[in-house]
Order: structure tokens, then C-alpha cells, then sequence
């Protein structure tokens, strides 16, 4: 090698050795930044996880449920750094490097733990209630109840379609008072002080007041003729009294007469025959002297007296007359007329009532129908069996109580024609008296008004009314009473938290605390989201009761006709049947959250009847509940109505078990053919003597509910003491004494017996999920509070999870670091990683 040349080749080798030494130190330092980033990410988890392992162990024992057993922020923090510190093999002093090497040269530069999430939110209790459950719920216990509910489906439909049926039935007990009344309107109640129509011109009451009217007319027009002819004679009378009064003047003779009245002496006046008759100058000669002209003039003193009276006779006949023909003209235009108008209108007004009763009817069944045929057409179900058939040929007789339409129309045409008849009657005679200027007409009323009474038209109609039978004893008598103290009877001893100093604002179910969100706090740390929802999905929605639980005696009102009781019962049980057509997830979840609940609290019913033996209700882990010290006896009845006092909640579960009971057991009355006669046989019989065909099918359904009612109070007695009931009774599980012997008829699968904890079962699937959970949360504050004797406790301080922000710096080996960003560098120029965790139960 030439001089010179190997120096070159010395510098260049050198370059080339720098650069390769360059390379591989940055190699090195991005695998160790690689690494190191594992390394931390993962010592940050296993550090979250170390916080967790800490959890409460009664909380976890008695309801399954992890929570931290640290919350205060400070301390989690202080043990935080302490996991991640050994975890990452930072030295806890100068000791820790002899004899060791250290490539990362961890380092933390910061950390921050929060706790959140806690058990005041619902949607973190399902999450671990669900967990908890997926490894314990008994699968044939699950199993055994779908299969009870699947029944409960079949047998909601049937109380969908017996509510549409009883609202249709009360339909046509509002359209029998109508046509009670237009009975009434057009034939009368059968007192005879009523107008109806049908009574117009009865027994030619209107001809005859007419008859008499111008009958009368004529006899004041005689005497007015008579009163004019007695003016005359009265006038003439006293005209002769003037002319002799005048002649004895001219002779200037004048004598006391007899009564000491002076007279003329020789000039007196004379008549002939009666002293009606004289002379054509009103005079003639003297009779006999003084004592003639005396006899004369009282003579003619005499008979003006006595016209005066005659005409005094004649004037208060003539007033009586008129008076008469005012009261007939009143009585024609007003009674015989104008009223009739009044009923014929009040009929119009019915039937047309009626007719829209009879339409919305109409419509019903038709919904009805198509009900039917949608849910009772892909074969028979377990207790369905001709429940259909049976319907609708209830359905066939109740269309022909029902007033058709054109049988209405025509009705109606003939009560327009009479209203328009009587409207004319009135009008002609108010135009007759204003042309007389208010006075009477001297003629009468004209013929025209005869020719228009006669074409007023009696109405033909057929409201019959089935014969009453004997008296029979009303099985809806004492119905309401019964059922209050059976409410009543032997409950347990009162406990109510309020009394116990526990504010309700304090307990979850009134006050929530929500985790806030992180995710603004996300994107500035790491530049990102990436917080862990806790939100779930939709939870089951419950099903409500157009009612009160608390006041179910009150409510049995048996015999009102109008009562919504029947059907909002009715409603309640269609709506818990169809629970059971929800989505599998749905239902799913929320039958695990209830066996959750009849796992974990106390009910009324702790002892459960099993043949000739008993089983007590234990846990999930096998311990007797009743060993259990509890703030309630009556947890699950708490869960389901929510209310301070255990009281109260034990007399609303016994309500809801009563109505459910009634609303089933009427539902088999209804379905069975020799009870649904025997109902519509005593319906018959009391009810009123007005009531009519229509009008049977609502007494009849009460005289079932009350048959339901009582069986219902069996019922529930027997699943207060353990007992196991059929869902939907046969024939021979009826029990209540009604006359029909019941023996020997077929009774339920055994698999269909719903005892005490299948009901509290079914009764908290109607409950919304939400609901459930904050109860639940309630339930376990208020234990805790009491086996603690503390009252500070609160489910919203259990923490579940856990959000950490972690900054951990490594040394540089190489010449790396001006090749990082800033942003990724401590101020001392290491490697800085951030790190967020969200880790949780």
C-alpha cells in the first residue's frame, strides 16, 4: 500500500465505525424505548389491579359485589406508587444498584389515581350483579320459571281479550240506561205523570180540547149577544125612569111617595103589561092617581135592578169563559204541544246516543275479533282451549242487542216528522193570536189543525226486558269488606326507616352520584378517549297498575257499573304476560337480576309448604335467611313497592296477590260454561226491573268478579302460609262454594303452581329495572348501616374502578435523545411514557 493511501483508508474505516456505532446505539435505545414502553403500560395494570385486590370482604360475602376497601384518593395514590415503583424495580435506596444494572433507569415522574364509579350508579350494580349471578343462578330454578312464565303468556292474552270483552259488555250497560230512557221518552214509565211520545192525543185528549175550545168560542159569542141586549133594555129602563122623573117636573106637583120621596101630583107615568111597553112618546095618561105613579116608578126600580143582575151574571159567565178558553189555548199550545216537542227531542236525542254507542260498539268487536284471530290462531294453548270459539259466540248474541243502524234511521225519520207536526201546531196558533193582536180568535181554532194532529206517528219500540227470577243472594255482598281485613290480617310488626332516623335523601334510590366524564381530561393527557363507558343497555321496563296497590278495598267496588277495577286488573296481568315475549337479553337479565334479589333478601313468606314437608328459604350460599339481621323481614315486598314502611309494603303485595288472583280466577269463570250460566242467571235476578237485555252482560260479569274475588282470598291465604296455587284454575281446583259442584272436574299440570316466591318473582319482572337496582342499593345501605351501627355508610363512596394517569421516565445510554420530541421529554432530557388505565371490577 502506497504511503498516504493507507491513512485514508484509517479515517474512512473510523467514519465508517462511527456511523455503524451510531446506528446501532440508536438500535439499542428505540428497542429500549420499545421495551420500555410494554413494561410500563404493563407495571401501570398490574399496579391498578394490586389498588382492586383490596376489596371490601362483606360487601363481597354477603351480596357479591367488589369495591375497594380504600377510598380516599391520597391513599391510593401513596400505594399506587408503591406497586409501580416494585413493579418497574425502581430502588428504594443507594443499596439497591450493588452488584446490578440497571439498562431503563425507570423513574416516576407523576401519578394520579381517582376512584370512580360507585355503587349508587345502577348500571355498575347490574354489571357485577350479572357477573356475580352467571356463575350461580340455580339454571333449572331459571328454567323452571320461564316455563311458568311462558304459561303466564298464554294465559295474559286471554285477560287482553276479557278486557276488550268487559269493555265492550259495560259499552252496551251504558247503551241499556239509554235505551232505558228512550223506552221511558217514548212509552212512559207506567206512573201516567210523564210525557211520552206515544201519549199525544191519547184518548183524543188533543181532539177534545180542541172541540172544546171552539165549543166554548161559540157559547162567549151567544153571550155576548146576550150582554148587548140587556145593555138596551138596561138603557131603556132607565130612559123611562128619566122621562117620568122629567113630566112630573113640568107640572110642578110634587109628593112625597110613600118612602117620603116627593113626587108630581097629577103628572104621573103609566106602562101597560110588564112596564115595558108604552106609549111612542114614552107617556100616557094617569092610572089611578098617586098611589099608581108610585107603583110604577118602583116597578121599573124593580126591573133595572134585576137586568143589572142578570148582566152581573152574565159578565162573570162571559170572564169564566174567557178564562177557560185561555186555559185550553194554554193547555193545547203548552201540555197537549209544545211538551210533546220537548219529548220527542229528549228521544231523537237518545237514539241517535244510541246509534253512536252502537257504531263504537261495533268497532269494538271488530278490534276484538281481529285480536283473536292474531293470538289465537296457530292452535290451542295450554289454558286457551276454546276460549276463542267461546268469545265469539258471545260476541254473535251481543251484535243483536245492539240497535242496527237502519232500524235507528228510520226512528229517527218519523220523531223528526212528529217534532216538525208539533213545531207547526205551535207556530199556526202563535200566528192566530198575533193576527187577533193577542187577542183569543172569536172564530176557534181553524180544521187545519185536526188534519195536522192526525198525522203525528206513534214509534213501535221493542225494548224487552227478560223476566225477572227469584230473588238470589248477591255474591258481590260484603266483597270490599272481606277483602280489607283479609288485607289486614297478621302482618308483620311495623319497621320503617324514617322512624328510624334514616333520611331518604341519603339512600340511592333518591340520590345518585355520577361519575363525571373523563374524556376532555383523555384528550389533553393522551391526545385521545379512551375512557370505559359504564353505560349498559336499555334495562327492562316495568309494567305500571292503573290503580293503588295500597287501597285494593276501596277499589272493589263490585257494584259499579262504571268502574274501570275490572279492567285495569285485567290490564295489568296481560301486560305481566306479555313480559314474556321481551328479547331473550332483555329477559334474560332481568330474571337474573330478580333471582339475584329472591337469592339475596328476606320476604314475608319464609317457609315454603313441599308436599308433607317444608323448605326453608336460604341464600345463595345456603344460609338460612331468617339467621340473617337485616333492617327488613319483607326485603323483596321493599324492592317491589319502595315505601318507608314495611307495613305498607307487605299490604300492597298482598293487594297486588289479590288482584292478580281475582283477574285470574274471573277469567276462569268466564271460561266455564256452567259458572258463566249460573252468573248470568243471579245477574238477571237483581238486577233492576228497568234493566233490559243489553244491560245483563256488566251485571253478569260483576256477579263473576265477585265469585273471582272470594276465590282470590283463598288463594292468597294459602300462598301466605307457604301453599303452592294453580296459575290458571280447571274446573276441579275451584274451591269457593257457588251451587256447582267442582270434584270431580279435570284440575292444573302441577307445573303450573305458582307458590309465594314465584309470585314475588313474577311481580318483580313488572318492576323496571332501575327501579330494582336502586332499591337494591337501598337494601344494602340500610343492612350495612344496622350490622355497623354506623349510619355515615353510603353506596355511592363504594368504588369500583379505577382511572389512573401515569408519567414514567427511562435514562438515555446513547445519543438518542436529540432525536425525541420535546413533548416526550422530562426537563432533565430522559424518555418520558404516559400511561391511562381504566381498570375495574
Amino acid at each position: 500500500m502506497r504511503k498516504g493511501v493507507s491513512g485514508q483508508v484509517t479515517v474512512f474505516s473510523a467514519i465508517i465505525m462511527v456511523a455503524v456505532l451510531i446506528l446501532a446505539g440508536l438500535l439499542v435505545d428505540a428497542a429500549r424505548i420499545s421495551v420500555g414502553r410494554r413494561i410500563v403500560k404493563r407495571s401501570v395494570g398490574m399496579a391498578a389491579r394490586s389498588l382492586l385486590a383490596e376489596y371490601s370482604s362483606r360487601l363481597k360475602d354477603d351480596y357479591g359485589l367488589f369495591v375497594m376497601s380504600v377510598p380516599e384518593k391520597y391513599e391510593l395514590q401513596d400505594r399506587f406508587e408503591e406497586y409501580l415503583a416494585s413493579n418497574l424495580g425502581i430502588p428504594c435506596d443507594e443499596d439497591f444498584y450493588n452488584g446490578s444494572a440497571d439498562l431503563f433507569g425507570f423513574r416516576i415522574e407523576r401519578a394520579d389515581v381517582t376512584p370512580i364509579y360507585n355503587l349508587s350508579e345502577n348500571n355498575i350494580t347490574k354489571k357485577q350483579i350479572l357477573e356475580y349471578m352467571k356463575y350461580r343462578a340455580p339454571t333449572e330454578l331459571v328454567e323452571g320459571f320461564i316455563s311458568k312464565l311462558t304459561a303466564m303468556k298464554d294465559v295474559g292474552k286471554m285477560s287482553d281479550a276479557y278486557r276488550q270483552k268487559v269493555g265492550i259488555d259495560k259499552l252496551l250497560g251504558s247503551m241499556d240506561k239509554s235505551q232505558q230512557k228512550l223506552k221511558k221518552f217514548i212509552d212512559g214509565s207506567g206512573d201516567g205523570q210523564d210525557k211520552f211520545v206515544n201519549c199525544f192525543n191519547s184518548n183524543d185528549c188533543w181532539v177534545s180540547a180542541f172541540n172544546e175550545f171552539n165549543s166554548l168560542t161559540g157559547t162567549l159569542a151567544d153571550i155576548e149577544n146576550s150582554l148587548g141586549s140587556l145593555e138596551n133594555s138596561i138603557k131603556s129602563v132607565e130612559q123611562q125612569l128619566a122621562d117620568l122623573k122629567n113630566a112630573a117636573g113640568k107640572n110642578g106637583t110634587n109628593r112625597a111617595d110613600k118612602n117620603g120621596t116627593s113626587r108630581t101630583g097629577n103628572n104621573g107615568s103609566s106602562r101597560a103589561g110588564s112596564g115595558s111597553d108604552w106609549s111612542e112618546n114614552g107617556t100616557s095618561g094617569l092610572v089611578g092617581g098617586d098611589e099608581t105613579e108610585i107603583d110604577i116608578r118602583d116597578d121599573l126600580k124593580r126591573e133595572l135592578d134585576s137586568l143589572k143582575k142578570e148582566r152581573g151574571q152574565l159578565d162573570n159567565t162571559r170572564r169564566d169563559t174567557i178564562n177557560k178558553l185561555n186555559d185550553l189555548w194554554n193547555r193545547i199550545r203548552n201540555p197537549l204541544t209544545s211538551d210533546f216537542i220537548k219529548s220527542n227531542k229528549a228521544a231523537m236525542d237518545e237514539i241517535s246516543k244510541i246509534a253512536q254507542k252502537g257504531e263504537k260498539a261495533q268497532l269494538l268487536i271488530a278490534e276484538l275479533e281481529k285480536f283473536l284471530d292474531d293470538n289465537f290462531s296457530d292452535g290451542e294453548g295450554e289454558f286457551s282451549k276454546g276460549f276463542k270459539e267461546q268469545i265469539n259466540t258471545e260476541l254473535s248474541e251481543i251484535k243483536e242487542l245492539i240497535l242496527e243502524g237502519q232500524k235507528a234511521a228510520a226512528m229517527m225519520e218519523k220523531i223528526c216528522g212528529n217534532i216538525s207536526t208539533l213545531e207547526e201546531i205551535v207556530q199556526k196558533m202563535d200566528e192566530i193570536k198575533r193576527s187577533c193582536g193577542g187577542a183569543l180568535p172569536a172564530d176557534g181554532l181553524p180544521q187545519e189543525l185536526i188534519s195536522l194532529v192526525s198525522s203525528y206517528t206513534g214509534i213501535d219500540y221493542d225494548y224487552s226486558r227478560p223476566e225477572k227470577g227469584d230473588r238470589k243472594d248477591d255474591p258481590r255482598k260484603g266483597k270490599a269488606d272481606e277483602v280489607k281485613d283479609f288485607i289486614y290480617e297478621k302482618l308483620l310488626k311495623d319497621v320503617n326507616y324514617e322512624a328510624a332516623g334514616v333520611a331518604k335523601e341519603g339512600l340511592p334510590s333518591y340520590t345518585k352520584v355520577i361519575t363525571e366524564n373523563f374524556e376532555e381530561r383523555d384528550m389533553e393527557f393522551i391526545g385521545s378517549a379512551s375512557a370505559v363507558s359504564a353505560a349498559g343497555g336499555a334495562g327492562a321496563k316495568g309494567v305500571s297498575y292503573n290503580g293503588d296497590f295500597g287501597n285494593v278495598g276501596n277499589d272493589v267496588d263490585l257494584y259499579d257499573e262504571e268502574s274501570e277495577f275490572q279492567e285495569n286488573v285485567l290490564g295489568f296481568i296481560s301486560d305481566i304476560g306479555s313480559l314474556a315475549s321481551d328479547q331473550a337479553v332483555a329477559l334474560r337479565d332481568s330474571i337474573y337480576i330478580n333471582e339475584y334479589i329472591m337469592g339475596t333478601f328476606k320476604n314475608s313468606v319464609p317457609v315454603l309448604v313441599d308436599g308433607a314437608g317444608t323448605v326453608k328459604d336460604t341464600n345463595l350460599h345456603g344460609v338460612e335467611k331468617e339467621k340473617i339481621e337485616t333492617f327488613y323481614d319483607s326485603e323483596v315486598e321493599y324492592i317491589l313497592h319502595g315505601q318507608p314502611s314495611q307495613k305498607m309494603n307487605n299490604i300492597m303485595t298482598r293487594g297486588e296477590l289479590l288482584l292478580v288472583r281475582f283477574g285470574l280466577n274471573t277469567l276462569h269463570v268466564y271460561t266455564d260454561p256452567a259458572k258463566r250460566t249460573k252468573a248470568a242467571t243471579v245477574a238477571t235476578a237483581v238486577a233492576g226491573w228497568w234493566t233490559g237485555g243489553a244491560g245483563i252482560p256488566v251485571i253478569s260479569n260483576l256477579i263473576m268478579a265477585g265469585w273471582g274475588m272470594g276465590e282470590a282470598v283463598i288463594d292468597v291465604a294459602d300462598l301466605m302460609k307457604g301453599k303452592s296455587v294453580p296459575i290458571y284454575k280447571m274446573k276441579g281446583d275451584w274451591r269457593l262454594d257457588i251451587g256447582i259442584s267442582s270434584q270431580t272436574g279435570p284440575k292444573t299440570d302441577r307445573r303450573f303452581y305458582f307458590n309465594y316466591h314465584d309470585y314475588l318473582r313474577l311481580f318483580l319482572l313488572a318492576v323496571s329495572e332501575d327501579t330494582k337496582l336502586s332499591r337494591i342499593e337501598d337494601l344494602i345501605q340500610l343492612n350495612y348501616c344496622k350490622a355497623g351501627g354506623r349510619n355515615d355508610f353510603r353506596m355511592s363512596d363504594c368504588r369500583t374502578c379505577v382511572r389512573i394517569e401515569a408519567e414514567v421516565s427511562m435514562k438515555y445510554l446513547f445519543i438518542t435523545q436529540p432525536f425525541v420530541q420535546k413533548e416526550i421529554k422530562t426537563g432533565d432530557g430522559r424518555y418520558l411514557y404516559k400511561v391511562l388505565i381504566y381498570e375495574g371490577y
